[in-house]
């Protein structure tokens, strides 16, 4: 019998790895980069580390229990303003969002993701979007959305959404709060050029007849973590999907169950497939992969990329070479209840 949910032992046995994980990342940060620095710095864009902006970021110290605390207001939207403005050519700017506060999470593990993150990328500018800061993100750059934001009763639909929407305004990569990097970002699509999206397989269900018991899509693609340019297509499709969805439900009455094929991995992996198919490709061509591949702009990472350690459907330690990042599986979007 396949084991192809989630469980509680994959699970576990990815939490217990992350404490190790985060030593040894931040051993790598110290050798190469020294301290942690004040500011973070951002490209030109085309690959080139020599030609570096500094712009304003938060440091990994104090300062980050702070704004996991109270968020950071406008500086949020300021910093990532700014960190766009200094994105010259095409490609993936160096920024990365996370969203925090959304759901009521605890802030060492919190921490644990920012550091990894920080530590092992300091060219990239850090963006920590509180609740306040989501609001105010949406509200200015997507007015016609806000009431319909403001009424969506489950904070995972929130947290789904808004992550589309900051990479397509501000490029950069997103991941979940629950995550480690384990490979600096700019590692990532293996040098590959004129890379402008990245996403990791979640599950390749291949040769698996009741796939559909744990997944909505057979070869499903990662949200907890992606990268993307600006104003990319397979963004764009996204939230157009999940707009023409939500325009025939009412967003106080969408249930934990709807999640995965409203705004989760779901409506996301269909874009995904749109994308693939205009290149020329079937995504069944692609079930089974056993290295990473780029597609047209798209560097499709396997399993292993944003999956590993998970012990199911040929995914590799988080010691992997792959391995890009570590995700825990804390499923506590799972177990909410509607806001208040």
């Amino acid at each position: 019998m396949h084991m192809i949910s989630r469980t509680t032992s994959a699970a576990c046995k990815v939490q217990s790895s992350i404490q190790a994980v985060l030593k040894a990342t931040t051993a790598a940060a110290g050798s190469s980069s020294g301290s942690s620095s004040s500011s973070g710095t951002v490209s030109s864009g085309n690959g080139d580390d020599t030609d570096h902006r500094k712009v304003d970021s938060m440091r990994v110290d104090a300062d980050s229990s702070t704004a996991l605390k109270h968020g950071t207001g406008s500086k949020a939207i300021e910093t990532a303003r700014a960190a766009l403005l200094q994105h010259t050519g095409m490609g993936i700017p160096h920024i990365i969002h996370q969203v925090h506060g959304l759901y009521h999470d605890g802030p060492p593990r919190q921490l644990t993701s920012m550091m990894s993150f920080k530590q092992l990328n300091p060219e990239y500018i850090h963006i920590m979007w509180g609740e306040a800061d989501v609001n105010e993100f949406v509200d200015s750059y997507f007015p016609a959305l806000a009431t319909t934001f403001r009424h969506l009763h489950l904070p995972v639909l929130k947290a789904d959404l808004v992550r589309y929407l900051l990479v397509f305004t501000f490029g950069g990569v997103y991941s979940d709060m629950d995550t480690v990097c384990l490979k600096p970002i700019r590692e990532w699509s293996s040098g590959q050029k004129d890379v402008s999206l990245i996403v990791g397989v979640e599950a390749d269900t291949k040769g698996i007849p009741d796939w559909a018991k744990s997944y909505g899509r057979e070869l499903q693609m990662v949200q907890w973590t992606f990268a993307a340019a600006p104003g990319h297509p397979v963004l764009a499709n996204t939230f157009f999907r999940i707009s023409k969805l939500l325009s025939h439900m009412d967003p106080a009455n969408i249930s934990v169950n709807q999640v995965t094929a409203t705004t989760g991995p779901s409506v996301w992996t269909d874009a995904v497939y749109d994308h693939i198919a205009a290149q020329g490709l079937d995504w069944r061509s692609l079930m089974g992969m056993r290295s990473a591949t780029q597609i047209g702009d798209m560097y499709l990472l396997t399993i292993t990329g944003f999956s590993p350690g998970v012990g199911h459907m040929g995914a590799g330690t988080e010691h992997h070479p792959d391995a890009r990042v570590m995700h825990s599986f804390q499923g506590s979007w799972t177990k909410q209840k509607p806001a208040m």
